[in-house]
């Protein structure tokens, strides 16, 4: 209705408050109107504000208590809010009401993959399958899933079955590119984007593939023209223009990429998002004042949002403002008071400041609300790293490798460690795993470099960073940290001069 069409008006206007006001018209001319319910459910989570979407879904489901849509809604805005239990339970009423169906499993699995529990979802994507067998959405996911625990032969078995289910799904083709791309099979990766293309050549994830594919081998121009092709594809698009803004950010072109990140800003003027995206940009450019002062505009924009309160609290810790900082994240915990991000971000800041019980008493918090996800360990492992207690951090990183062991930025932990520790064999074996789980990956060949430099090997070193160059072509940052290790031990350079 009329009233609708207003509240879509004053959203995308940034008027949040006008567009709630006018939906609360139009429910109150039509309360049973579920559709009205939805759309309010909805302006609410666009602008991060879980309190009032929860409240909007409860009085949905007030009104329709069987109603499953409404039931993943709820479980979908609990799980964002950090409250898994409440979320687990709506989860399991969708199903009771529904397991006939296999989207319910298929949340189900989301959101054992959220809480780190792999095995899980793989049961529920099992039990989604069996509703539907040839969904290839679904076929996807348990490919992910497999990939997730390390299982790559298994994922592209399930890739296969999705392709054999309906051959002309671009995003199957896709998935298996990215696959093939981690696996640094790189000529299986472009086959599976061209196979794609042929589909559709004028998909802007296609296209966008195929820029990331064409700058990770070092041809900017060609990224650059798939890139400006999205652009003239979707010209009114704001997400073509902060794609070809991140483009150029990477190769650090600093002007090019502000300019295309005001064009996205200009056709979304209250993205918050794009905002942060300015203020990170322009702290790059090292204008840390007006970095600030945009990451603030983006909170007023979407002050739910706890994102922009992270972004602005990273800020005020490079600016030195530690009580500032922690005051942000404190907001940004109000926001989602379960968020294990934050914790650790909690728990960092609570170090710069010396409180090393706040900061462990934050980083256990974050295991507890998570214990099955490594990143919760990892953030440990740096705590007594950072302090010496080799062992304590051994222990808490072998618990991270357990839950991830195909993780090969875990294993370069594994080498720093054994490294610190004055064990050069196996700090020497942990890195060689590293490059070999992820060999298109610069920063471990720049790991092992340096291993191999504080061993006097330089025609070993040299030969990493030969290796790491190739993989960092398209990362002006990356690049400069490999010439500045080569530069120290006078290495030859012409190899990445030549590069970029």
């Amino acid at each position: 209705g009329l009233l609708g069409v207003l509240a879509d008006v004053a959203a995308r206007r940034g008027q949040y408050d006008a567009a709630v006001a006018w939906l609360h018209k139009a429910i109150a001319a039509k309360p049973g109107d579920l559709p009205l319910r939805d759309h309010l459910i909805t302006l609410h989570l666009g602008q991060f504000n879980l309190p009032a979407a929860v409240e909007a879904a409860q009085q949905a489901l007030d009104l329709a208590p069987d109603n499953i849509g409404l039931m993943r809604r709820m479980s979908d805005i609990l799980a964002r809010q950090g409250n898994m239990a409440g979320a687990f339970e709506w989860a399991g009423r969708a199903i009771e009401a529904a397991g006939h169906q296999a989207w319910p499993h298929m949340h189900l699995a989301w959101l054992h993959q959220v809480v780190g529990d792999l095995d899980a979802a793989q049961a529920a994507l099992r039990s989604a399958l069996s509703c539907a067998p040839d969904d290839p959405g679904i076929l996807r996911r348990l490919a992910l899933v497999a990939e997730l625990k390390g299982n790559s032969g298994e994922a592209h078995a399930w890739l296969d079955q999705a392709i054999k289910a309906r051959p002309a799904d671009v995003s199957t083709h896709l998935q298996r590119a990215m696959l093939h791309t981690r696996q640094s099979d790189m000529a299986a990766a472009e086959a599976a984007l061209q196979a794609a293309a042929d589909i559709a050549p004028t998909d802007t994830a296609v296209l966008r593939r195929l820029a990331e594919l064409a700058a990770q081998r070092g041809d900017n121009a060609q990224a650059l023209a798939h890139h400006e092709c999205i652009v003239a594809l979707r010209p009114f698009d704001p997400v073509s223009h902060e794609q070809l803004s991140l483009f150029h950010m990477q190769s650090e072109s600093w002007d090019a990429a502000e300019a295309a990140l005001r064009r996205a800003i200009d056709l979304a003027p209250a993205d918050g998002t794009l905002m942060r995206r300015m203020s990170d940009l322009i702290a790059r450019r090292g204008d840390l004042d007006a970095s600030i002062a945009w990451a603030r505009r983006a909170i007023a924009a979407r002050p739910h949002d706890p994102g922009g309160h992270v972004h602005l609290a990273m800020l005020q810790l490079r600016a030195g403002a530690l009580p500032d900082a922690e005051a942000a994240l404190q907001q940004a915990l109000a926001c989602t008071p379960g968020d294990p991000v934050i914790m650790r971000r909690l728990s960092d800041a609570a170090e710069r400041r010396g409180d090393l019980k706040a900061a462990f008493d934050w980083a256990n918090k974050a295991i507890g609300v998570r214990p099955l996800d490594p990143a919760g360990y990892h953030h440990l492992w740096a705590i007594f790293f950072r302090n010496d207690d080799l062992v304590l951090a051994e222990a808490a990183l072998k618990k991270a490798v357990e839950l991830a062991p195909a993780d090969a930025g875990l294993m370069r932990r594994m080498s720093e460690t054994a490294s610190r520790r004055g064990d050069k064999a196996a700090a020497l074996d942990w890195a060689q795993k590293a490059v070999a789980a992820r060999p298109l990956e610069a920063a471990g060949h720049l790991h092992l470099a340096t291993l191999h430099l504080q061993a006097g090997d330089a025609a070993a070193a040299e030969a990493a960073l030969r290796q790491a160059c190739g993989c960092a072509s398209a990362d002006a940052s990356l690049r400069r940290r490999i010439d500045y290790l080569a530069a120290r031990r006078d290495l030859d350079r012409s190899f990445i001069q030549g590069t970029g």
